[in-house]
């Protein structure tokens, strides 16, 4: 007997009734964004894997592919990249059980929700987009932000700020030298 998961288009819930042990084929895809943080979200996304069953082990393997919008770090401008992530977690099988240390264990383990017949990916693929999420957003290499003084988008027009106003909390450090104390 084989398990045939039955999914919603565009949802990340997988109904486990009547999983069987051995590895099932698994494809979602989900055309609506969904949202990872405030201002990042996957859309046009897609998992190919697989679930393996044996025993008490459970494990979701795959690649997640889709379209990241995140905005620029330096402009704040919203922008699109191409993500292609390998993903592995463990299905936690019984939420009851607290014995098994899963709330120190927080990377790679999904768990099950109370009833224990419905898997969701989402918190999986939300998990895997952040730690793909790059340290620096930029929309790209050349991106020259926004203006310090009077806030608009050096990509988009110029403006006649004096950029080079300093801070004058270091104003005392201007007068000090670099030589070394004469004795």
């Amino acid at each position: 007997m084989t398990w045939n998961p039955s999914l919603v288009p565009g949802s990340t819930v997988i109904d486990l009734n009547g999983l069987t042990e051995g590895t099932h084929p698994l494809v979602v895809e989900g055309g609506a964004p969904l949202h990872v943080d405030t201002d990042v979200s996957l859309g046009d996304f897609r998992f190919d894997g697989a679930l393996s069953y044996a025993f008490d082990d459970c494990r979701v393997r795959g690649s997640l592919s889709g379209n990241v919008v995140s905005a620029c770090d330096r402009c704040l401008v919203p922008f699109d990249r191409d993500v292609s992530i390998e993903l592995e977690a463990k299905v936690f099988l019984d939420p009851a059980d607290e014995s098994a240390g899963v709330e120190e264990i927080a990377e790679g383990v999904i768990r099950l929700d109370p009833e224990g017949s419905t898997l969701d990916l989402a918190v999986a693929f939300r998990a895997a987009v952040i730690l793909d999420e790059p340290i620096k957003n930029l929309c790209r290499d050349e991106c020259r932000g926004l203006c310090p003084v009077c806030g608009v988008n050096r990509n988009e027009s110029k403006c006649d700020c004096d950029s080079s106003r300093r801070d004058p909390r270091w104003d005392a450090l201007k007068d000090l030298s670099t030589e070394s104390p004469k004795e």
